[in-house]
């Protein structure tokens, strides 16, 4: 304490008036000349019993990111301490980053709050990198992509690099990562099947080549027989193209129809007959076939020529190799033979006597020509008759009712003049 005072010839703490510091607590003489209850200097400093200057001893604050302490001798602030790496707060350097500062936590800004990292925006959102505490560049970490075949995966500086050509190795690029089993625009072959390679690098089954011999070559189909109106064919079995584009095997009037060696060779329906033997090719079943005649042909042809088709007069038809209009005997005899309506047995006969008479072929169960039906066939005549030319008869027939009573029964010879047979 302070030196003892003398007054009123008494010894005193301390002479009225004066102060003294008891720590940073200002202490006032009183008039009694003892010593008052010390009071603090708060913020500020004791110095020589007064309470003085900015700050209390060893008090701190912050001065922008800096610390600045209190001059015990002066009361005052001192000189500013900065806070490097971390953040002034109540007096104090505290965290572990400074206001202002930005860094990366992966991909994702980080700003300081309080001396503390905060999250702030993250890169990857954006399509971009952080770096320096920046989102820059046109792609995020781990992020690849496709350009054309090519591979690419995002650098550290968010650009696009490391390319790698898929097509070397004969992948396809999907995603960013060369894959698959083939690249874009290649062909094979899987047999006889064409195959493409698909965007996801796997191969893609087309149509299976379709023709006599199938051939898959460079992944296309190959024709190795003849190309006939753009499609692949052997001509050797081809109906369509039978020993030569276009030679279409008939089917008009064919049971069965094969191509062997380049030739048509047909199984001709009931009542036709494949007459052209010089070319199969030609035709085919054309020609209506009638069974053996009496002119000796056989299957419907004479020759390499279809047989001439007759009428019979009756509503029916006969075959031969005789041209129409011919009339003989013979003619006659095919006539009635086709004429499956007359019951009986084909003879020849005469109506008349010479020099008018009128030659004919009848058909009819009584022999004699006397009774019944009878169908006849006029083959020559001369002469006249109830005003007839009898020659104009020729090619003519009459079949009687078999009506006695009407006189219309057994064989007569016929008195028309348009020939209706042959």
């Amino acid at each position: 304490g302070a030196t003892p005072a003398c007054l009123n010839s008494n010894c005193v703490a301390c002479s009225p008036g004066t102060s003294q510091c008891v720590g940073n607590a200002s202490q006032q003489c009183g008039a009694n000349g003892s010593w008052n209850t010390p009071v603090g200097c708060s913020s500020q400093t004791c110095l020589g019993g007064l309470c003085t200057g900015q700050c209390a001893p060893n008090q701190t604050r912050c001065n922008g990111n800096g610390v600045q302490q209190c001059d015990p001798t002066t009361g005052q602030w001192g000189t500013t301490t900065a806070c490097t790496s971390s953040t002034c707060s109540m007096g104090q350097c505290t965290g572990s980053c400074s206001p202002g500062m930005v860094q990366c936590s992966g991909n994702t800004i980080q700003t300081c709050n309080g001396g503390t990292w905060t999250n702030s925006t993250d890169c990857t959102t954006t399509s971009q990198t952080c770096s320096g505490g920046m989102c820059i560049g046109s792609c995020a970490p781990s992020q690849t992509e496709c350009q054309s075949n090519t591979a690419y995966s995002c650098t550290a500086s968010g650009t696009w690099g490391n390319p790698t050509n898929c097509t070397t190795n004969s992948t396809t690029c999907v995603n960013g990562v060369c894959s698959g089993q083939c690249a874009p625009g290649q062909t094979n072959c899987s047999g006889s099947t064409p195959q493409t390679c698909s965007s996801t690098g796997t191969w893609t089954n087309q149509a299976t080549c379709m023709q006599p011999n199938p051939d898959c070559s460079g992944g296309s189909c190959t024709c190795l027989e003849t190309t006939c109106s753009g499609q692949c064919v052997n001509t050797q079995t081809n109906t369509g193209d039978c020993g030569g584009c276009g030679n279409v095997c008939s089917v008009s009037h064919e049971s069965s129809v094969t191509c062997t060696g380049g030739t048509c060779s047909y199984t001709c329906a009931s009542g036709y007959a494949d007459c052209n033997t010089a070319n199969h090719n030609l035709g085919g079943c054309a020609c209506p076939a009638a069974s053996a005649s009496s002119q000796g042909t056989v299957g419907g042809c004479c020759g390499s020529s279809c047989q001439t088709q007759h009428k019979n007069g009756v509503g029916g038809y006969y075959y031969d190799c005789i041209a129409l209009s011919t009339y003989n005997q013979t003619q006659a005899t095919e006539a009635a033979t086709s004429d499956t309506a007359q019951a009986g047995s084909i003879f020849t006969g005469e109506c008349g006597t010479a020099p008018n008479i009128q030659y004919a072929v009848f058909k009819s169960v009584d022999t004699t020509g006397s009774t019944g039906t009878c169908t006849g066939w006029v083959y020559s005549a001369s002469g006249t008759y109830q005003g007839v030319n009898l020659a104009q008869t020729v090619g003519t027939t009459y079949a009687s009712s078999g009506n006695c009573g009407a006189n219309d029964c057994g064989c007569y010879c016929s008195l028309l003049t348009t020939p209706n047979w042959n």
